[in-house]
């Protein structure tokens, strides 16, 4: 059967066969990096008023007992570990702007040059901590993205594990074909999973 407890995994799905689960997060923004290691929050909250969020490192001890501590320097502009940002040499790249621009035609002021992509990336992570400040978590797809019956439209269901892979654009046209997913749904967001969200899960999947 499917799981109908919010705090063990709900899981839900649309009509197209695509399924999500319920990742809750107790903790969203901490004061600090620092304060993070304790209650395990995805972000901080800069000066500015902009998110960034905390990344961890997971261990194992002998013991089989789970443990994760921020990585340091998560929340400055220098740091391997910072998000949301972007690479200068990739994300800079006409070509590889131009594949998000032809999946994302109604976007494609904000993906003109590096800089609109790093202020929409930042602007989308915002508004994802928003989204779990107001309800206390978010969706993850329960299955690997796929490509539906050959067509352009993303799917996240059972189907996908034979289905096509995304695109064949590498990395930007993923982003932007999980974006693309929720742009038509009046009250759903879609894009690739952040690393903030993916290290939350875990943090959760530790104490189930």
């Amino acid at each position: 059967g499917e799981q109908t407890d919010v705090n063990k995994g709900l899981v839900i799905m649309d009509n197209e066969g695509n399924q999500f689960v319920w990742i809750p997060v107790p903790t969203v923004v901490a004061e600090s990096e620092e304060a993070g290691t304790e209650n395990k929050a995805m972000a901080v909250q800069l000066a500015n008023g902009n998110y960034r969020g905390l990344l961890y490192n997971f261990s194992k001890a002998e013991n089989g007992t789970l443990s994760s501590s921020v990585k340091v320097g998560c929340t400055t502009t220098t740091s391997s570990n910072r998000e949301p940002d972007t690479i200068n040499s990739y994300d800079g790249n006409a070509g590889n702007l131009n594949i998000i621009k032809q999946i994302l035609t109604s976007q494609t002021e904000e993906y003109k040059n590096r800089d609109t992509f790093k202020n929409t990336m930042q602007r989308d992570y915002n508004d994802m901590i928003t989204s779990v400040l107001n309800y206390g978590g978010f969706y993850i797809g329960r299955y690997e993205s796929s490509l539906l019956n050959n067509t352009t439209r993303v799917i996240m269901g059972r189907t996908s594990m034979n289905g096509e892979n995304p695109t064949s654009n590498d990395w930007w046209g993923l982003y932007a074909r999980q974006k693309d997913y929720g742009l038509n749904m009046e009250s759903v967001k879609s894009s690739m999973i952040w690393g903030s969200q993916y290290d939350a899960m875990t943090n959760w999947m530790m104490n189930q």
